[in-house]
C-alpha cells in the first residue's frame, strides 16, 4: 500500500487511498504537471515479461476508449512491482454504498425509473466496448464499480480488470479477476467467456439495486438444476412489486444460466428494456386520461350546446353533443381495456394490445377537449358580436 504523500514518476502524488482489493488499490493522487486530481489504480501481476506487455497492450487500449460512461485512462508505467494506471477522475459515490445507506435506514431499495436510466447508460457503453476492435469485456460489473456523479449519470469504473479479445483466436484474456456473486456461471468455469458474460453480471447488479437483495449465485444455481431441483432465482416483480412484470422479464433472461438464453448483445437487451419500459410509460398515462375524462361534467355539455356564433355548432348541436360523450365515454373504455390487458399476461401481444388501447385513450380524450375549446371560442365570438 503506497502512503499518502509519496510521489509517483515524480509527478503524481498519493492523497488518500479510495479503496483496496486483491489485486491491488486505488488512490486519488494530483497531477503535479497540470494540477488536477486524478485516479491512480496499483496493480499487483506477477513479475515476468508476459505480464508486463500484457498490461501495457491493456493501457495502450484503454487509453483510445472514448464514451461518455467510462473513465478515460490518461497514462500508465510500472514501477518497483507495481503497474499503474492513471485515470480521470470521477467525483460521485459508488452505488453499492448508496444502497448499503438506504438499507440502514430502513429505506426501500433504489426507484426502478432511477436504476432503469442507468442500465440503459452502462448498456450503451457495453455496446460500445464489446464492438471495439478489439472487443473489450469489462468483467467485473458490480455496484461498487458504478459512480453516481453530482449531475445524475453513472459512470463504469475500474477497467484494470478488463478483457480484451485476441484478434487470431476470438479468445479473451485477461490480468486479473471478477466477484463471484456477481459472476456468470462461464466465469466461475473459467470456460466460454464472452460479452453476454457482461449482461449476466450487469443484471445481478440490477436485480442488487432493485431489490436490495443478491439474487442466489450463479454456481449455486447451477448445482441445483443438476440436482434436478428448480431453479432458486425469483423473478425481480416478485420480491419488489413495484417492478413491472415486463421490466422484470428482460433482467430475468439476462441471468439465464446458459449465455445462449440471454440477449445475445448489449444492444439487443437495451432495446428490450426500451420496449418494456415504453409500455410502462404509456400505461402510466392511464390515470391521467381518466382524470381528465372525468372532468367533462353536465355542465360542459350545457355550454357545449349554448354556443350560437358558429353556423356548424348552431346547425349541429345534438351531432357534436354526441361525438363529445362518445369521446368521453371512448377514453373511459380504452383506458379500461388497456389496465385488463396489461393484467393478463406478459406477451409481446398483449403489451401491443394496451399500447393500442391507451393511444385510442389518448385519442378519445383529446377529441374532448378540443370540442369544449372550440365551444369556448364560439362563445367568446358571439359575446364580441353583442
Amino acid at each position: 500500500m503506497l502512503p499518502d504523500d509519496s510521489m509517483l514518476q515524480n509527478r503524481y502524488q498519493i492523497l488518500k487511498r479510495l479503496g483496496q482489493g486483491g489485486m491491488g488499490a486505488v488512490y486519488l493522487a494530483r497531477d503535479t504537471k497540470f494540477g488536477s486530481h486524478v485516479a491512480v489504480k496499483e496493480m499487483l501481476l506477477p513479475d515476468n515479461p508476459d505480464c508486463k506487455e500484457a498490461f501495457t497492450r491493456e493501457a495502450n487500449l484503454l487509453n483510445s476508449m472514448r464514451h461518455a460512461a467510462l473513465s478515460h485512462v490518461i497514462d500508465y508505467f510500472i514501477e518497483g512491482r507495481g503497474q499503474f494506471l492513471v485515470m480521470q477522475y470521477i467525483e460521485g459515490r459508488n452505488l453499492d454504498d448508496l444502497l448499503r445507506e438506504r438499507v440502514k435506514s430502513d429505506q426501500e431499495p433504489f426507484y426502478p425509473e432511477q436504476v432503469i436510466d442507468w442500465v440503459k447508460q452502462i448498456l450503451d457503453a457495453l455496446d460500445y466496448l464489446h464492438n471495439h476492435t478489439p472487443s473489450v469485456l469489462h468483467q467485473d460489473i458490480k455496484p461498487q464499480n458504478l459512480i453516481l456523479t453530482p449531475q445524475g449519470k453513472i459512470m463504469l469504473l475500474d477497467f484494470g480488470l478488463a478483457r480484451i479479445q485476441v484478434p487470431d483466436t476470438g479468445d479473451y484474456y485477461s490480468l486479473a479477476a471478477y466477484t463471484p456473486p456477481y459472476a456468470s456461471w462461464e466465469q466461475l468455469n473459467g470456460k466460454g467467456i464472452d460479452p453476454r458474460s457482461d449482461l449476466f453480471s450487469l443484471a445481478v447488479t440490477s436485480y442488487h439495486l432493485l431489490t436490495g437483495d443478491l439474487p442466489p449465485d450463479a454456481q449455486r444455481r447451477m448445482y441445483d438444476l443438476m440436482d434436478g431441483q428448480a431453479d432458486p432465482l425469483q423473478m425481480m416483480n416478485i420480491v419488489n412489486p413495484r417492478i413491472s412484470p415486463g421490466v422484470a422479464e428482460v433482467f430475468h433472461s439476462a441471468l439465464a444460466i446458459r449465455k445462449e438464453d440471454r440477449p445475445q448483445t448489449a444492444a439487443e437487451m437495451l432495446r428490450s428494456l426500451n420496449q418494456a419500459y415504453e409500455a410502462i410509460t404509456d400505461l402510466r398515462d392511464i390515470p391521467t386520461v381518466l382524470a381528465e375524462a372525468e372532468t367533462v361534467k353536465e355542465t360542459d355539455l350545457e355550454k357545449l350546446n349554448s354556443q350560437h356564433a358558429y353556423e356548424d355548432i348552431v346547425d349541429n348541436r345534438e351531432s357534436w353533443r354526441r361525438i363529445f360523450l362518445d369521446s368521453v365515454s371512448g377514453a373511459r373504455s380504452a383506458s379500461s381495456h388497456a389496465n385488463y390487458w396489461m393484467s393478463e399476461s406478459l406477451t409481446e401481444n398483449c403489451i401491443e394490445k394496451a399500447k393500442i388501447y391507451v393511444r385510442l385513450s389518448r385519442e378519445a380524450a383529446r377529441t374532448a377537449r378540443d370540442l369544449m375549446i372550440t365551444a369556448e371560442k364560439a362563445k367568446k365570438f358571439m359575446n364580441m358580436s353583442e
